[in-house]
C-alpha cells in the first residue's frame, strides 16, 4: 500500500521536491562507478552528502533496477516492515493481544509514515526496521545483531550518530555499561570520519 500510493503519486503528478531527484542522481553515480564525481544538483560527490555509506548497497540494487520507483520501493518496504517488527517486540514483552493491536492500529494509521514516503526519499528512512532491531537487542547477551544494526544504522546519514548516543544511554540506564560505552565510542567515532569525508 505504501508503495502504490508512493509509486501513483509519482507516475501521475511526478515529484516537486528535490531530495528525491538528488539521492537518485547520487545513486546513479555510484551505480556507474562515479562515486568521486561531482553532483550536477548538489555540487558534491554523492558521499560528502552527509556520508550515507548506505548507498552504496542501495546503487548496487539500483543497477540492476534503475527506476526512480526502486528507491521508493526500498523506502516502502522498510516503512512496511515496522508494523511487523513493532508487533514482534511487543509480543516478546508480553504485551497481550489487545495491546499488540493497538499498537498495529496506530502504526497503520500514523500519518507519518505515509508522508514520509509519499514524496520524498532518505535513506536513513531505509534504517527505521534496523534501529527497532538494535533497541530489541540492547538489553540481550548477543553481540553481532545489536552492533551490526548500530553500524548500519549509522551508515545511514552523519546526523544517526543521534540515534547512537540514544542508544547509549538506553543501553546505560538498563544496566549495560560496557555496552553503552562501546556503543558511545563507535557512534563518536562514526561521527569524527563522518564530519571529516563531508560537507553537508
Amino acid at each position: 500500500l505504501l508503495f502504490l500510493l508512493a509509486a501513483s503519486k509519482q507516475f501521475l503528478l511526478s515529484n516537486d521536491i528535490a531530495d528525491i531527484g538528488l539521492f537518485e542522481q547520487f545513486t546513479w553515480l555510484i551505480a556507474n562507478g562515479k562515486i568521486n564525481t561531482i553532483s550536477s544538483l548538489a555540487g558534491r560527490a554523492p558521499l560528502e552528502d552527509h556520508f550515507s555509506l548506505l548507498l552504496i548497497p542501495i546503487s548496487t540494487i539500483y543497477k540492476i533496477f534503475p527506476s526512480t520507483y526502486t528507491l521508493l520501493a526500498l523506502q516502502s518496504a522498510a516503512l512496511g516492515l515496522l508494523l511487523g517488527i513493532s508487533c514482534f517486540i511487543a509480543y516478546q514483552k508480553n504485551a497481550g493481544t489487545k495491546r499488540v493491536i493497538a499498537i498495529a492500529i496506530a502504526i497503520i494509521l500514523s500519518p507519518s509514515i505515509f508522508l514520509v514516503n509519499l514524496a520524498n526519499f532518505h535513506p536513513e528512512v531505509l534504517t527505521a526496521p534496523i534501529m527497532l532491531i538494535a533497541i530489541l537487542e540492547a538489553n540481550k547477551k548477543r553481540k553481532v545483531p545489536y552492533y551490526l544494526s548500530l553500524i548500519i544504522t549509522l551508515s545511514a546519514k552523519k546526523a544517526q550518530v543521534l540515534f547512537g548516543a540514544g542508544l547509549s544511554i538506553y543501553s546505560l540506564a538498563n544496566g549495560k555499561k560496557k555496552r553503552a560505552l562501546n556503543t558511545f565510542i563507535i557512534s563518536l567515532l562514526w561521527w569524527l570520519v563522518a564530519a571529516k569525508a563531508s560537507e553537508a
